[in-house]
């Protein structure tokens, strides 16, 4: 039977999608072969699998994996780079463990809109907007995801309000308002927070157009000074028991599904809920790790290689293949939704059935999380490196702020600065 099923999935991905060359599967006997290389670190099992069935339904484009990843990571990175530089570089490349800004200055990236409102089946408004933007800089977009997963801060809303008053001074005068022998989230550390802060919004202290930095800036300050005073609440052994007896007054919580929200929702004993995400100077929102997200590398075959990644964003693999994370596109994530009510309400042992008011409450934060994915790894080690002297008492606030303002100035320059993106 699934042989059969991938056999229809074959033929009807040869049928209805035209190739590279603009021709039918039917046609891919007389039409010359066009190889794309996909570029990654490490190959998701999915996508290895949607490759595989790709490739036996176009026998007129090929999809060519070429893996750079391994026990080194910066060797890999390395070896990436020298194949670009060579003009041997990939045609699509997988953003999962990569930093897009670094493509995004060099030029390697394509911008995805124009493909998008050129496509007669596609249109920016089929995409949950938040998540449509995590690779948008100056208002292009250089890659997309077709799944995601969040993590947020969920909390009683009496507590910790509107998400968007959620800057770092809100989230701080919370932390010193607890009650004596609680903490706000339980064993989440200083480096911890920092981390996804700038996971989330590093756009909030680089423009990187102007290879500038604002690392120095008293929004940054404030920024330490929260996540320092984490380590200095008290832990617990279980999450879930110290929400419930009122220890711990927030949730740090990973979503993935409907379940996950309603299941937490809970814990606060009938109080109304809010996620607020992670603080910003703009106000709260999630952090949003995206799955299989992919570029694509400027070159003759870019328009090839659309033809490939639109089919990540169409409903037949958006329903199917999208299994445990979140769709990017508005009606297959209605769907999972839907899906996810109706074994509710069918499952007698629920603790709790899951209702509209869930779907509703999920959806408003998935769309308001609009996080950047345009970020630098480098640029998050050297702010992590230099404030663990911070956090350890070892260097003042002034010492460590000026220190990574100045190593983060130099990085930039070095990679993004005028002359390096014209070189």
């Amino acid at each position: 039977m699934y042989r059969t099923k991938k056999i229809i999935l074959a033929s009807m991905l040869a049928v209805l999608t035209l190739t590279a060359c603009g021709r039918t599967g039917s046609e891919t006997a007389q039409s010359p072969s066009v190889t794309l290389v996909y570029g990654t670190m490490n190959l998701d099992q999915g996508m290895s699998d949607w490759i595989g069935e790709y490739n036996a339904a176009h026998e007129d484009c090929q999809i060519e994996v070429r893996e750079y990843g391994g026990e080194n990571y910066e060797e890999g990175i390395t070896r990436l780079q020298a194949d670009i530089v060579r003009g041997n570089g990939p045609d699509l490349i997988d953003l999962s463990d990569l930093s897009a800004g670094p493509y995004i200055s060099q030029g390697i990236l394509v911008d995805l809109y124009p493909m998008i409102d050129a496509d007669a089946e596609l249109n920016r408004e089929d995409f949950v907007p938040g998540i449509l933007k995590l690779y948008e800089q100056d208002g292009h977009m250089y890659g997309i995801a077709p799944g995601y997963r969040l993590e947020t801060i969920m909390g009683k809303k009496a507590l910790l309000g509107d998400p968007l008053d959620w800057t770092a001074e809100k989230m701080q005068s919370v932390i010193d308002g607890l009650p004596k022998g609680s903490c706000f989230i339980n064993n989440l550390g200083s480096g911890g927070l920092l981390r996804i802060v700038l996971q989330r919004g590093m756009d909030g202290y680089v423009n990187w157009e102007k290879a500038e930095c604002s690392f120095d800036s008293e929004t940054f300050r404030e920024l330490l000074q929260l996540a320092a005073s984490m380590d200095s609440l008290p832990v617990f052994d279980n999450d879930e028991q110290a929400i419930g007896e009122g220890k711990a007054l927030a949730n740090r919580l990973y979503l993935s599904a409907l379940g996950e929200y309603a299941a937490s929702s809970r814990l606060f004993q009938g109080d109304a809920v809010v996620c607020v995400g992670y603080p910003s100077s703009e106000g709260g929102g999630a952090l949003v790790t995206p799955y299989l997200p992919v570029g694509i590398c400027r070159g003759e075959k870019q328009d090839a290689a659309w033809e490939f990644v639109r089919l990540l964003l169409q409903e037949e693999f958006q329903d199917s293949r999208i299994r445990f994370n979140f769709p990017i596109r508005q009606d297959s994530l209605q769907k999972k939704f839907a899906g996810e009510m109706d074994r509710s309400a069918e499952n007698e042992q629920a603790d709790a059935v899951i209702g509209q008011e869930d779907c509703d409450a999920l959806y408003e934060v998935i769309n308001s999380a609009g996080n950047s994915q345009v970020s630098d790894a480098a640029i998050l080690a050297i702010v992590l490196e230099d404030a663990a002297a911070y956090f350890d008492g070892d260097k003042t606030l002034d010492q460590v702020v000026q220190t990574i303002q100045n190593r983060v100035e130099n990085y930039l320059k070095e990679n993004y600065g005028q002359e390096k993106t014209q070189s």
